[in-house]
């Protein structure tokens, strides 16, 4: 589950440095919601894997 939160800053874009590189605002904004696709997948996963680890503890109770 930690290894989720690690993951988190994958998905960070960084827009100064895109504009930098010259990127139109149409392909960061692409970009961004790129990224929030996939932290919003990663949320759901890390609370899919809490909610599994729970069960599991649950049933060895």
């Amino acid at each position: 589950m930690q290894d989720n939160y690690a993951k988190e800053e994958e998905y960070t874009v960084d827009v100064k440095a895109l504009k930098a590189q010259g990127y139109r605002n149409d392909i960061i904004k692409q970009q961004q919601d790129q990224a929030k696709t996939k932290l919003n997948e990663l949320h759901y996963d890390t609370i899919l894997s809490f909610t599994s680890e729970k069960d599991q503890d649950n049933k060895h109770r």
